[in-house]
């Protein structure tokens, strides 16, 4: 299922002129967002990040709003050192 859409993501992302191949995408959308408390799929992250790069956001920025965006939300934890 991950690489299915993954596939799609990258289908998205080259019609908007975006080229990011699918292991790549795998592999970053998934350390962008990886802990072991993590609720939400893969899907929606990949959702997310597409609205984000169809938006003119670029991959840095747009990975560290999902980082970001993961930290925020409701019961997440965020552990000052």
């Amino acid at each position: 299922m991950i690489a299915n859409r993954a596939v799609q993501l990258e289908g998205m992302l080259a019609a908007q002129g975006i080229d990011e191949s699918a292991p790549e995408l795998i592999e970053t959308l998934s350390r962008a967002v990886a802990r072991a408390d993590r609720k939400e799929g893969f899907g929606s992250v990949c959702q997310h990040y597409f609205y984000l790069r169809q938006q003119g956001v670029g991959r840095e920025a747009a990975l560290q709003q999902l980082k970001e965006a993961r930290l925020a939300r409701p019961g997440n934890r965020v552990l000052h050192g």
